[in-house]
């Protein structure tokens, strides 16, 4: 039933965002980092497929990160949408990531925070999984949000997302997600009229 009702759904799109310039900062949230040419590029590619499958989007949103919001910002211009709102939870609860970044490896994934510090990344799933819920409310039947957050942050969401919706009271990250999602690529969290999580699918499946 809920497969045959999607259409009706209340569905928020949630990317991580495009290529960014390769630089000075080893800080993982790096705020002020911008979008590379490549990455404005394939967000405007990214933004004309969106279109033409799904339509315009009702609101698009993005972290407190630069890159985030300037890929909005493509979607807007490219969809014809409002402008993107900021909203500091799209990075998560904010908190000890230079912390947990010495734990980890270099290039860390999201299953690398998961195993070092579960709690810590399950919080930060909980920042951005009500953030997606609080778009899902303005939200009429059938209608769209574009969200853009980041890799570490979209797994664990997913990884709770699906939690929630079979009544388990823990996560599996590495089932869910045992590859970090790639620059670009999303996931569609779908609510039904009661804003309750019906399902969650990769972009595009």
């Amino acid at each position: 039933m809920a497969e045959r009702n999607q259409e009706n759904q209340k569905r928020v799109h949630v990317f991580r965002h495009l290529p960014k310039e390769s630089g000075k900062s080893k800080n993982v949230i790096g705020l002020s980092m911008p979008l590379s040419k490549k990455g404005r590029e394939v967000a405007k590619e990214l933004a004309n497929q969106f279109l033409a499958k799904n339509g315009k989007p009702q609101m698009i949103a993005a972290s407190v990160c630069v890159r985030t919001y300037q890929a909005g910002m493509i979607f807007a211009e490219v969809c014809d949408a409002p402008l993107p709102s900021i909203e500091r939870r799209l990075v998560g609860a904010y908190q000890n990531w230079e912390r947990l970044i010495s734990l980890v490896s270099e290039e860390p994934t999201a299953l690398d925070f998961y195993k070092v510090d579960p709690s810590f990344i399950l919080n930060e799933a909980v920042s951005v999984l009500d953030t997606l819920l609080d778009f899902a409310i303005r939200l009429k039947p059938g209608e769209n949000a574009v969200c853009f957050s980041h890799g570490g942050l979209i797994e664990p969401t997913v990884a709770l997302a699906k939690a929630r919706i079979c009544g388990k009271s823990t996560i599996d990250l590495a089932e869910t997600f045992p590859k970090d999602l790639k620059e670009g690529e999303g996931v569609v969290f779908f609510f039904d009229n009661n804003n309750d999580l019906v399902t969650v699918k990769k972009q595009n499946e």
